[in-house]
């Protein structure tokens, strides 16, 4: 007898959609299980589970694999995830480059490349380049397989890609870059912020781990700042779909002077460019023949790693920084879980850092209820837990659209 989980569907058509989510997400952690396993796992009747798995069967998301060992020691017939039939595209759009990948069910990337923009490149010659490397990897590894779907990740505001495309501001841009590449592409595609990507992500990870989350909190630090509120698993969106954009939420009035035209913007002290400019500064005093390299973001965070003295210095300032934001927003959500990513150091070193500092700015009771945690992927393009996390975004929304017999 398979153990229960804190997993438990309802038999009810009004939630078809969650069984159905519920029972992928259980055939993807269990790798291989039965009929009858996911009946006993979901509480859900065994012709519901048959329903639902005839109907993914049909779509090619899973596959029998042979008989495995059943209760009382019976062989029954197993059920995987097709991810060898299966793909999604991602692509991940910031002001300073793209990605494009491509993904199995289980949110394995199986390709992905990262392409930095040429200078005067307009906003629509970029979407251009991001169709053609879309078509491409559709192309050469999409080929015999059932691609279901494309994700677009966007970091920060997609306007910050050409200074001359102001006159989009105030244009839904999610709904017309989902139009767009879905006339180009001829699928279904889905636009989110990637912070919210990255969200999905842990909540999806934590979930499956068994832990019950009711808000977590997450801070995308790269290009853009971005901060994301699940609650009971759903984003915290704002009237017109925009919540998250944080990088211009003041943290120091006197601070400096923001293109925002405010002053101490949260961007101006831990984005990747901010970082930069704020490195090569350091380095004016301990290294003056290094000011003038144009340093990328991982090579200033490698050499926090080595304990390179300017970067241990630019990384303290940034801790500082981050135990006041991270003080606030536990005050404002208290949540379960505070989780920080992308372009930062992610080693124990920092977290602890970054923890000493928020510890110093809240009440002892309020710091030990809210688990801060750092992304522990290592930075490179086919971890990004954000387009991992747009992966099975997609898949879900697939699923939500699937009618049981």
């Amino acid at each position: 007898m398979l153990k229960k989980t804190n997993y438990q569907g309802k038999n009810s058509e009004i939630i078809q959609q969650q069984n159905r989510l519920l029972v992928l997400r259980l055939i993807r952690e269990k790798k291989v299980v039965s009929r009858v396993g996911l009946s006993e796992l979901t509480g859900l009747k065994q012709a519901t589970i048959t329903n639902i798995i005839n109907e993914l069967m049909e779509r090619e998301y899973v596959e029998e694999t042979g008989l495995i060992e059943g209760a009382n020691g019976r062989r029954v017939k197993g059920i995987a995830l097709n991810s060898e039939k299966v793909r999604v595209l991602v692509s991940r759009i910031t002001s300073d480059y793209y990605a494009v990948g491509i993904y199995d069910l289980q949110g394995t990337c199986i390709k992905v490349a990262k392409k930095f923009w040429e200078q005067g490149e307009g906003f629509l010659r970029k979407l251009e380049f991001i169709r053609d490397d879309l078509r491409e990897y559709m192309s050469l590894y999409g080929e015999n397989k059932q691609v279901i779907g494309t994700g677009i990740a966007i970091e920060g505001s997609v306007t910050s890609m050409d200074p001359e495309f102001k006159e989009w501001q105030d244009r839904d841009m999610e709904t017309y870059l989902s139009q767009y590449f879905s006339e180009e592409l001829g699928m279904a595609v889905f636009v989110e912020n990637m912070s919210n990507m990255s969200a999905f992500f842990e909540w999806n990870r934590q979930i499956s781990n068994g832990v019950e989350l009711q808000t977590l909190v997450c801070l995308s630090i790269g290009y853009a700042v971005d901060c994301t509120v699940v609650f009971d698993g759903r984003f915290l969106k704002g009237r017109n779909g925009k919540a998250g954009h944080f990088g211009h939420v003041s943290i120091d009035m006197n601070g400096p002077l923001c293109e925002c035209g405010n002053r101490g913007c949260i961007r101006n002290y831990i984005s990747v460019g901010a970082l930069k400019k704020r490195y090569a500064e350091l380095l004016k005093s301990d290294a003056p023949e290094k000011a003038e390299q144009d340093w990328n973001i991982r090579d200033i965070v490698q050499a926090y790693y080595d304990q390179e003295k300017t970067a241990v210095m630019l990384y303290e300032e940034v801790a500082e920084k981050l135990g006041v934001i991270f003080a606030n927003l536990i005050n404002q959500f208290h949540p379960e879980e505070l989780i920080f990513g992308d372009e930062i150091p992610n080693n124990d070193t920092f977290l602890e850092l970054v923890k000493s500092y928020t510890k110093k700015r809240l009440p002892k009771h309020r710091y030990e209820r809210t688990n801060l945690m750092v992304f522990r992927e290592k930075r490179k393009t086919e971890n990004d837990v954000g387009m991992r996390g747009m992966c099975l975004f997609v898949i879900n929304e697939k699923l939500k659209d699937m009618k049981l017999n």
